[in-house]
C-alpha cells in the first residue's frame, strides 16, 4: 500500500511539473508575440544654426519613443557645396562649414517614413550680436523689478548662468529697442537652470519701426530644450531693418512661472 501511495504521489508531481513547464512555454511564446518596439518619429536637437567657415557642429537625432533605432538612416545636405556632412556611429551627424550660404541638413529613414531637418547658415566671419545697448521692456516684470536677481535685465546681460523669471500669462511679451534699425537674421534663446516646465514652448517674433505697428517675422511651436542653460538658434527670413523686436510667448510647458536665461539678436549682413 505504501509503495502504491509513493507511485501515485510521484505521478502527481510529474504531472504538476509538466503543467508548470507547459505554462512557462506558453508564457514565453506569448511574450514573443509582442511586436518589437520601433521608433515612430524623429526630431533634431536644433532647428537651425549659424556656422563660420571651417567650424564644425554635431547634430543629434532624438527618436520618439526614446528607443534604440530599428530602421536604417542617412544624412544629406540640400546644398553639399555649403557643408560636408557625415554620420557618426550614434546616428548623429558632424557638419563642417565649407563656404558661405544656406543649406538644409536632412536625417531620414531608408524606407522614407521618418525624417527631420534643420537649416544651417554659413558665414565667413560669423553673425554680429546687436543686443548690446538695446533697451528691454516687458509686460510681466519680476516681483523685485528689472534690477532684481531674476529681473528682466538678466534677459540681455550676456550671462547665461542667471535668468529672467516672472509669472506667466498667454499675453506675455518681451521687447527690445535697438540702438539703430537692423535686419535681424538669427535670434537665440537660452533655457533656465532648472524646472523645464517653465521653459517657453511657443512664440512669435515681430518687428516694428514705431513700437506700435508690428510685422510677424517668425513663429515657433512645440519647442523644447534637452538641457539646462542650453542655447538654441532660430533663423529668421528677414531682410527689413527694424528698430524694435518683440517676442510674444504664447505657451510654456505648463508652469505658472516662466524663465529664460538669455535672448540675443544677431545680424549676418544688412
Amino acid at each position: 500500500m505504501e509503495s502504491l501511495n509513493k507511485l501515485i504521489m510521484s505521478r502527481v508531481n510529474i504531472i504538476f511539473l509538466l503543467g508548470i513547464l507547459a505554462f512557462t512555454s506558453l508564457s514565453c511564446e506569448a511574450k514573443r508575440d509582442f511586436p518589437p518596439l520601433v521608433e515612430q518619429g524623429v526630431v533634431l536637437d536644433l532647428s537651425s544654426a549659424a556656422l563660420i567657415i571651417g567650424e564644425e557642429l554635431v547634430v543629434n537625432p532624438i527618436f520618439q519613443p526614446n528607443v534604440f533605432p530599428q530602421k536604417n538612416y542617412e544624412w544629406e545636405a540640400s546644398n553639399p557645396s555649403i557643408v560636408d556632412i557625415s554620420m557618426n556611429e550614434d546616428y548623429s551627424a558632424t557638419v563642417l562649414a565649407k563656404q558661405e550660404g544656406t543649406t538644409t541638413v536632412r536625417f531620414f529613414s531608408a524606407d522614407g517614413e521618418l525624417e527631420a531637418t534643420a537649416e544651417i547658415i554659413v558665414t565667413e566671419f560669423g553673425p554680429e550680436d546687436v543686443t548690446e545697448g538695446a533697451i528691454i521692456t516687458v509686460n510681466r516684470e519680476n516681483g523685485g523689478g528689472p534690477n532684481a536677481g531674476e529681473g528682466s535685465l538678466k534677459l540681455i546681460d550676456n550671462d547665461f548662468n542667471n535668468k529672467y523669471l516672472t509669472e506667466y500669462g498667454t499675453d506675455m511679451w518681451v521687447q527690445l529697442e535697438l540702438t539703430e534699425a537692423r535686419a535681424v537674421d538669427i535670434y537665440t534663446l537660452t533655457s533656465g537652470n532648472d524646472a523645464p516646465e517653465r521653459d517657453a514652448k511657443a512664440w512669435t517674433l515681430e518687428g516694428s519701426n514705431d513700437g506700435t505697428t508690428w510685422e510677424v517675422l517668425d513663429t515657433r511651436t512645440d519647442q523644447s530644450w534637452s538641457d539646462r542653460n542650453q542655447t538654441k538658434e532660430f533663423n529668421v527670413n528677414n531682410e527689413e531693418r527694424f528698430k524694435y523686436y518683440r517676442l510674444l510667448i504664447t505657451a510654456n510647458n505648463g508652469s505658472n512661472l516662466i524663465q529664460i536665461s538669455e535672448w540675443r539678436l544677431m545680424v549676418i549682413s544688412d
